[in-house]
C-alpha cells in the first residue's frame, strides 16, 4: 500500500490522503475544487473542471489517467 502525494496540490486536512495505491488499484476520494474567487464560486462549470483538474494531477501522482478510471460518483 502505498500513500499518494501530488505536486502541485494542497495536502488534505486531518489524517486523509488524495489516494491510496493498493494492489495495482488506485483509491482516490474527496477531491474538490480549488479555492476560487467568490465572483467565480457560482459557476458550476467551473468548479467541474477545477475539480477534474485536481482529480487528473492526482491520478497521474498514481501512476495512472483518467483513461484507467472504473468508478466515478459525486455527491
Amino acid at each position: 500500500m502505498e500513500i499518494i502525494h501530488a505536486k502541485g496540490l494542497p495536502a488534505p486536512k486531518g489524517h486523509y490522503s488524495l489516494a491510496i495505491l493498493s494492489n495495482g488499484l488506485l483509491f482516490a476520494s474527496g477531491i474538490l475544487p480549488e479555492e476560487l474567487p467568490a465572483s467565480q464560486t457560482d459557476s458550476f462549470e467551473r468548479q467541474v473542471i477545477s475539480a477534474l483538474k485536481r482529480a487528473k494531477g492526482v491520478l497521474e501522482a498514481g501512476h495512472s489517467s483518467m483513461n484507467q478510471i472504473n468508478e466515478l460518483s459525486h455527491r
